[in-house]
């Protein structure tokens, strides 16, 4: 143990006993070949909020599913699940303390988030009434985009900043 001095300004110095390392040679411990040291998920009131807006979405999801008939009932049942899958992900990435693994799970996010501008749009002009305007060419230039920001997201550590 090392003997560590802590100064304060108007009391006697005091000391406190810290745990030392030195001479230690502790192995981290392996599951699989991949070290799990760092790898601490632990639950926050925040992951607890994203787990419940994902089963909150998702149930309502599960409730338009019985509405197929209306035109838009596709596009609101993928909407849903497209904001539960992002909440609970979302969610997920907010358990973890080390920066590398939160990045991996706020690259999902992005790329799962990124589809629901478009997903709200299109509901949108489908719910107005005028989904004659969403032709094939047309949802298929929409779908671009979320497709684009979704690869871009997910490859950002092959051409992009870490």
């Amino acid at each position: 143990r090392h003997e560590v001095a802590v100064r304060r300004t108007s009391r006697p110095e005091r000391r406190y006993s810290v745990p030392s390392t030195r001479g230690r040679a502790d192995k981290p411990k392996r599951v699989g070949g991949d070290s799990v040291v760092g790898m601490l998920w632990t639950p926050t009131p925040y992951t607890v909020v994203g787990v419940v807006a994902a089963v909150a979405s998702a149930g309502v999801a599960a409730v338009a599913v019985r509405h197929r008939s209306k035109p838009y009932a596709e596009t609101f049942v993928a909407l849903m699940i497209a904001l539960a899958a992002w909440s609970l992900v979302y969610g997920v990435q907010l358990g973890f303390t080390e920066s590398t693994f939160q990045l991996v799970w706020q690259r999902s996010a992005l790329a799962v988030g990124g589809t629901i501008p478009t997903l709200w749009f299109v509901f949108a002009v489908q719910y107005a009434g005028v989904d004659e305007w969403l032709t094939g060419r047309r949802l298929r230039l929409l779908a671009a985009e979320p497709a684009a920001f979704a690869l871009l997201t997910l490859t950002n550590h092959l051409h992009g900043s870490r």
